[in-house]
């Protein structure tokens, strides 16, 4: 639906011949070399590029028959495709978790290169690295929900929350999208 790669390099603004890299909403910028940016690119796609993906799915199969493979040894096997499921989640988030934050922890100790961001082009950086095709399915897909909800009696505490929940979505990504029109 959108790439990660490109969204991972927006977090980068070209300086000096090298980049600044803001660690945080009132951080100032660090800088980071062109071989230290390139470094943390390659790890970034080793992450969530094809390798990564072929890793990924790998992790997932490995998981899946090992789970079969499981059940067939214990009679009451429920707990292991649980325990094993957590395994294979936590694995994965742990494997972007720590690619997603190399770059803080490459410049972290570092003095400031640049200011802060002024909060206005903070905030049009983070609507730039939110897609439009993200930005019209959610409004649609929240739209439907909201009118299927809607159209029906709310008689469940569980149909007023997804009431309130999918127009939350809806209202918040159609006022999203207004602001990143704005901003071209």
């Amino acid at each position: 639906m959108f790439d990660v790669e490109a969204l991972f390099a927006r977090q980068f603004v070209p300086h000096d011949g090298g980049y600044l890299y803001y660690p945080r909403r009132s951080a100032g910028g660090k800088l980071v070399t062109e071989s230290e940016y390139q470094e943390l690119k390659a790890t970034w796609r080793s992450i969530v590029g094809r390798k990564g993906r072929r890793i990924a799915v790998a992790i997932l199969v490995l998981g899946v028959a090992v789970s079969l493979f499981s059940n067939g040894l214990v009679r009451d096997g429920a707990w292991i495709d649980n325990a094993i499921f957590g395994g294979v989640v936590t694995i994965l988030v742990v494997r972007l978790v720590w690619a997603s934050t190399a770059p803080r922890r490459l410049v972290k100790g570092r003095p400031d290169a640049a200011p802060p961001l002024p909060l206005a082009i903070r905030k049009e950086l983070a609507r730039s690295m939110v897609p439009w095709p993200m930005i019209v399915l959610a409004v649609l897909v929240g739209s439907a929900i909201f009118l299927f909800i809607v159209s029906g009696p709310l008689d469940t505490t569980g149909e007023w929350l997804w009431l309130f929940g999918s127009g939350t979505v809806s209202a918040v990504y159609a006022w999203l999208a207004i602001q990143k029109y704005r901003d071209r």
